[in-house]
């Protein structure tokens, strides 16, 4: 499995947000349990993620942290496909080179988008704009509040495009 690392932005109650301020810095597991029965999604498919949390900041309303463990994408497609009540953000890498954005923003709007910084895709026409196009749709998912809180959150400008 890959290592990963990025940063995850939820909303949630505030009850929740404060439990997550405590797994800061340590594994996440019951805070990620709870928010799935917030959420509305079974906690069962996440039992054995690897759910280890750093620093958790709170500001406006929204909790980020960044991770850098192997199960976070999975975590965060199980939370932007099935879950409600929530808004869920992410924005990954892995060692091999991929880039991976979800959202589940306000307006129950979800999106998910992954794609090889470096793999043969790139000299296929048009894939440059398909990637360009997709990062500014996944920008444009995330709410004003969001980007004023953590507004370092959706800069892409250190992805590696190997493209023409």
């Amino acid at each position: 499995m890959a290592e990963e690392w990025g940063q995850v932005v939820i909303k949630t109650s505030d009850e929740l947000m404060t439990e997550i301020k405590s797994a800061e810095n340590d594994d996440a597991a019951d805070f990620v349990q709870r928010l799935a029965a917030v959420a509305n999604i079974d906690g069962a498919m996440l039992n054995d993620a690897d759910s280890r949390i750093g620093d958790v900041v709170l500001k406006n309303g929204y909790a980020l942290f960044n991770f850098s463990c192997s199960d976070w994408s999975r975590i965060s497609a199980a939370f932007v496909g099935k879950a409600s009540d929530i808004e869920y953000y992410f924005s990954g890498r892995d060692e091999y080179g991929t880039a991976e954005f979800f959202a589940l923003n306000d307006a129950g709007e979800r999106f998910g988008y992954a794609f090889d910084q470096g793999g043969d895709a790139w000299d296929i026409d048009g894939y440059e704009d398909e990637v360009t196009g997709k990062l500014k749709e996944w920008k444009s998912s995330v709410p004003d509040a969001l980007k004023a809180a953590f507004p370092d959150f959706t800069d892409t400008s250190e992805l590696m495009f190997y493209g023409p």
